[in-house]
């Protein structure tokens, strides 16, 4: 990927959407500038980003360039602004949406994942702010925080791809509820209990990469189908969520 040195943002819009931690966010016409502190830049993740322009994919923000500091240190990347999308946080907790078009939603949030780690790369910063949408058209943001598999041993990838799933299953069942609640740590015992008791064995198997952080062979577009309105909204009514009308 070509690198640019910036050194003065003073001409561009600072934005921070997010409220970002990690990163300052500029918008410079048609592009989106994202500038990582230096206390999140590894050498790995520098290596990562010089390597985006490689992910080819329709539901992947496109990366445009590398951003250089005045040591010559890349320290962030340029990629296309998407305007007019909202966070699929914001999304999901909005009401009227079927359950169908939740499950297609939760299918496709899966299948984007699949594609990255067919593309031998993992990305593990799995949450409802890193996904937008916009006439159901989802994509996929800030890919840096990702990792490619020739900068990793084999356990190592490996161990991060497991925990991709479940950070992903999580993900899957916020959309199918419609919350946006910290599924593995605002729900009581009690309730989990509930939960648990009211599912099939393929349910179960689900949830406990939700709740457990369960290692090994799982991949969630496997078990969405096991899913319906029903046990969905019987859910809803353990967890006391409101019901989408």
């Amino acid at each position: 990927m070509n690198i640019k040195r910036i050194e003065n943002f003073n001409i561009f819009t600072e934005i921070n959407p997010n409220d970002h931690k990690e990163s300052k966010l500029y918008i410079n016409n048609d592009e989106l500038i994202k500038i990582i502190h230096d206390s999140f830049l590894s050498e790995k993740r520098r290596q990562n980003i010089l390597l985006l322009d490689k992910i080819k994919h329709p539901n992947c923000v496109k990366a445009n360039y590398a951003i250089s500091n005045k040591e010559d240190k890349i320290n962030g990347y340029s990629m296309e602004y998407l305007d007019g999308y909202i966070t699929l946080a914001k999304f999901i907790t909005k009401k009227n949406i079927p359950f169908e078009k939740r499950q297609d939603i939760a299918h496709n949030l899966c299948q984007i994942i699949n594609d990255l780690q067919d593309m031998e790369y993992s990305f593990v910063d799995i949450h409802s702010d890193n996904f937008l949408i916009k006439n159901d058209n989802i994509k996929l943001i800030d890919l840096d925080s990702g990792r490619f598999k020739s900068f990793c041993n084999d356990d190592s990838y490996n161990f991060r791809c497991d925990f991709a799933y479940n950070y992903l299953a999580d993900l899957c069942l916020q959309v199918l509820l419609g919350t946006d609640i910290d599924l593995k740590n605002d729900i009581d015992f009690p309730k989990k209990k509930l939960i648990y008791n009211n599912m099939s064995n393929a349910q179960r198997v689900f949830l406990n990469h939700v709740f457990d952080n369960s290692i090994g062979n799982f991949d969630p577009i496997e078990y969405l189908d096991f899913f319906d309105k029903n046990i969905i909204d019987d859910t809803k009514e353990i967890l006391k969520l409101k019901r989408t009308k």
